[in-house]
């Protein structure tokens, strides 16, 4: 019972931060209301809560690929 208190006052205060933090091999992209905003780049950014604006982040380091060889 309590476990599922705990819970719930856990999730519910992610609805009120009013900050995100983007790593620095990430890039970010700013909802308001589901409509882009803004990019952001690596760092704190203050951001408006209860979900009026929703933080996406990806990863944007490049990968290498091992290829086999390959005949002219």
């Amino acid at each position: 019972m309590f476990e599922r208190l705990i819970d719930l006052f856990l999730q519910s205060i992610a609805f009120f931060i009013p900050f995100v933090v983007i790593d620095h091999f990430e890039r970010a992209v700013v909802l308001r209301f589901g409509v882009y905003h803004r990019k952001l780049e690596p760092g704190f950014h203050w951001i408006v809560p209860f979900q009026v604006e929703r933080v996406i982040a990806d990863n944007v380091v490049p990968r290498t690929n091992n290829l086999l060889a390959q005949s002219l």
